[in-house]
């Protein structure tokens, strides 16, 4: 089978797509074939070795997430599943023809009415913004500042954060603010000066830009707390507000709420653009842009 192969640290210079056996299937598991993968920011990271504390050994199969379709499964799985669509998450990688879900519990059968383009914004998009709200305990009567807000992470968040009626703000680039305007009513900030100091509870950055968050610290009430997500070491300047960061999993059974939400059309999942599998560099150079507008899918086998 084809796969994305990662063979050094030196970003996307380093990545191939090679012919490699394919995966071996299981008592336990789905034997599955990838349909469409997501570009994240977590695989940027690794090929660029900032991520030391995962111990990655290569070569490796590139991407965390997938959408696709069960083609067999384990003598202990239910044959039934065979023929669905579902959404996952495989250890060993998924920029590639077909892989089996080493984590079964962490499968989820698509509903109907939901496309594999759609599902594969969950894993990295929707569960990411769950976990953040959950992390802090976002309440209703909240001021929450986000820091980007137009990619696959902010476009759920900002949806999420709007159904439990909390006051959130984005401060965007001009590149992304025509898209936000569009598709949501919440205050688009350009400009830090436009802010108001000792405004917010939380400020939660999904741009991974260390100077946008010290830009925004002074608008931060005392005591109040920074949520860095791809900056586990970042250092506030204000020694009277809070730094967290975490990246803990959603239970499975909040994955079926989100697909459920999905469906009925409560959430909304933005897909900037698709690119065919031999363009995966291209994708990921995409994602290095401003003017983002959901989440870039990568298209594997469809």
């Amino acid at each position: 089978m084809k796969a994305v192969i990662q063979n050094n640290f030196n970003g996307v210079d380093g990545l191939s797509i090679e012919n490699i056996a394919s995966p071996k299937l299981t008592m336990t598991s789905d034997l599955i074939q990838v349909k469409y993968a997501p570009i994240l920011p977590w695989d940027l990271k690794m090929e660029h070795g900032a991520l030391n504390q995962f111990n990655s050994t290569l070569p490796r199969i590139i991407g965390y997430s997938f959408s696709g379709t069960i083609k067999d499964t384990g003598i202990l799985r239910n044959k039934k599943l065979v023929g669905k669509n579902v959404i996952g998450v495989s250890k060993n990688g998924t920029f590639a023809d077909y892989v089996t879900s080493s984590i079964p519990f962490f499968t989820f059968v698509l509903p109907d009415n939901v496309s594999l383009q759609q599902g594969a914004t969950v894993f990295g998009g929707a569960d990411t913004a769950l976990m953040i709200i959950n992390e802090l305990n976002i309440m209703p009567s909240d001021k929450v500042l986000i820091i980007g807000g137009s990619g696959g992470i902010g476009t759920y968040l900002l949806q999420m954060l709007n159904i439990m009626s909390v006051d959130a703000v984005t401060y965007s680039s001009k590149e992304s603010a025509k898209f936000l305007t569009e598709n949501f009513n919440n205050s688009i900030i350009t400009d830090e000066k436009n802010l108001t100091e000792n405004y917010f509870n939380y400020i939660i950055d999904t741009s991974g830009l260390d100077e946008l968050i010290k830009q925004v610290e002074p608008f931060l009430k005392v005591n109040g707390t920074i949520f860095p997500l791809s900056l586990p070491n970042y250092l506030a300047c204000r020694k009277d507000v809070n730094v967290v960061f975490k990246n803990s999993p959603i239970s499975p059974k909040s994955y079926k709420e989100i697909l459920n939400m999905i469906s009925h059309n409560s959430l909304i999942p933005f897909i900037d653009s698709i690119y065919d599998f031999k363009d995966t560099k291209k994708a990921q150079l995409h994602l290095k842009n401003h003017g983002k507008k959901g989440r870039i899918l990568v298209n594997i086998n469809d």
